[in-house]
């Protein structure tokens, strides 16, 4: 899969795991909160008990990690909300098992629904491997450097390939900013990479 990987060759990438949980309260006018269930308050305990297990790193590292990406409730200042839904982003590193993931966080949110249907496998591929030996041919060639190997965090279609059995990697450019507003491609290493691909399509 093409991903800006800096020119390294990507063997190992983190599973996907998207998790949508939605909890139940019983509506009442703020003013008497006594009267119904905030949803909010078991949702924000749960949120917090995940990120004990798994706290947002300082940088880079291969274990798994927990992003709540999404919190939605209520639709007025004056009401204790209906209902509240949060969004899990969690990326695992091939050795956790994703129904344990999934366990664990229904612990955390024992009144809640867990729609766990958001999946991808990780990536885990033999540096070894015959194929990956011609792509590493054709990139040394192409840079005139040994080649690197390395690890990333994001999922990429790369999965749907091992998946299928047939070793896949991730390789590309250099860039950086992944989907944020200051996100950047090096013209010169797309040069880099055009070749590299270029070389390995010729040993078919």
């Amino acid at each position: 899969a093409g991903e800006p990987t800096d020119l390294k060759i990507i063997t190992r990438a983190k599973g996907m795991l998207q998790l949508i949980i939605k909890q139940q309260g019983n509506p009442a006018h703020g003013s008497r909160p006594w009267d119904g269930s905030n949803p909010i308050v078991p949702m924000a305990e749960g949120v917090l008990k995940v990120l004990e297990r798994y706290p947002t790193p300082d940088a880079a590292i291969w274990r798994t990690t927990v992003t709540p990406a999404v919190f939605q409730s209520g639709d007025a200042l004056n009401r204790v909300p209906v209902d509240a839904q949060v969004a899990l982003d969690i990326r695992r590193v091939p050795e956790e098992d994703p129904d344990a993931i999934v366990d664990f966080v229904q612990s955390c949110f024992p009144q809640a629904e867990i729609d766990s249907s958001k999946r991808g496998s990780p990536l885990d591929t033999q540096q070894s491997d015959a194929e990956v030996a011609k792509l590493v041919q054709a990139v040394e060639a192409a840079t005139g450097q040994s080649v690197e190997f390395g690890d990333e965090h994001f999922g990429s279609d790369a999965r749907y390939y091992s998946e299928a059995g047939m070793a896949a990697v991730c390789f590309g450019p250099h860039g950086a900013g992944l989907h944020s507003h200051e996100e950047w491609v090096s013209i010169d290493s797309l040069v880099t990479f055009y070749d590299a691909l270029k070389r390995l399509a010729s040993q078919y």
